[in-house]
C-alpha cells in the first residue's frame, strides 16, 4: 500500500492548457504598457515649471477662472433647461452647489503655512478651494444679471 502513494507522488500529469499559457506568458519579456491619458496628465503636471513672474501665475489663474465659468454655465444652462425653469435657477442651484464644494474642500484640506513647500520641492499652489468659490459666486452673480435682465 505504501508503494501505491509513493508511486502517486512520482508521476507526472500532462499540464492543463491554461497551464501551459501562464508558462508562455512569463517566459515573454514584458512590454511596457502604455500610459493612459491620467498618467499622462500627472506626468505633464509633474514636468510642467511654475511660472516665473506674477503676470504669468495671473494669468494662468484667469485661464483656470475662465475654464471653471465656462463649464460651468454650460452645466447651468443644462440644468435649467433639464429642470424647465428659467436659466436663472439653474445659475443659482449650480453656483450654490460649487460653493458648497468649496467650502467642504477648505474644511477638509490639509492647513499649510505660507513657507511650507509641497514633496516635488515646489512652492505650494493656490488652493483649488479658492477656484471653486470665484466659480460659485460668478455663477450667482451671472443668474442675478439674468433675472433683472
Amino acid at each position: 500500500m505504501a508503494d501505491r502513494g509513493e508511486g502517486r507522488r512520482g508521476r507526472r500529469l500532462t499540464p492543463l492548457p491554461g497551464e501551459l499559457r501562464a508558462e508562455a506568458r512569463a517566459s515573454r519579456p514584458l512590454e511596457p504598457a502604455r500610459p493612459g491619458p491620467r498618467s499622462r496628465l500627472a506626468d505633464w503636471r509633474r514636468r510642467r515649471r511654475p511660472a516665473q513672474t506674477l503676470g504669468g501665475a495671473v494669468a494662468f489663474g484667469l485661464l483656470k477662472l475662465a475654464i471653471g465659468l465656462t463649464v460651468g454655465s454650460g452645466l447651468a444652462l443644462l440644468l435649467a433647461h433639464l429642470l424647465a425653469r428659467p436659466a436663472a435657477i439653474g445659475f443659482y442651484v449650480l453656483g450654490s452647489v460649487v460653493l458648497l464644494a468649496a467650502l467642504v474642500g477648505a474644511q477638509a484640506s490639509r492647513r499649510r503655512t505660507a513657507y511650507e513647500y509641497g514633496e516635488s520641492g515646489r512652492p505650494p499652489r493656490a488652493r483649488p478651494g479658492l477656484l471653486l468659490a470665484a466659480v460659485g459666486i460668478l455663477l450667482i452673480a451671472t443668474g442675478a444679471i439674468l433675472e433683472t435682465v
